[in-house]
């Protein structure tokens, strides 16, 4: 997999990125992050009239997606059970990513 999208340019991550995060545009060619970790590939997402660029971390052996160093993650429990929350969202799960708002 590494070798398809660092050295065949495979679009493979950059539409698994968009999957999980949509508003993720491509920017830079997707690089090793350092000699010894080789598993962990790094690109910079493209920056939008609405979105700023962000380091976008892929970790191939764990599946982990970190932008600008944070993961990617779910609301609290504590908002998930709130009555308004369950009101608007029902059992729905929201993503959240890091801002600079």
């Amino acid at each position: 997999l590494r070798h398809e999208i660092l050295q065949k340019a495979s679009p493979c991550l950059d539409r698994t990125v968009q999957s999980i995060w949509e508003p993720y545009e491509p920017g830079t060619a997707w690089h090793t992050a350092s000699e010894s970790h080789h598993h962990i590939l790094v690109a910079t997402s493209s920056s939008t009239a609405n979105l700023q660029s962000h380091r976008i971390q892929y970790n191939l052996l764990s599946g982990g997606l970190l932008v600008d160093g944070s993961p990617v993650s779910t609301l609290p429990h504590h908002l998930q059970t709130h009555p308004t929350y369950q009101r608007r969202f029902g059992n729905q799960i929201i993503c959240v990513f890091p801002s600079s708002m």
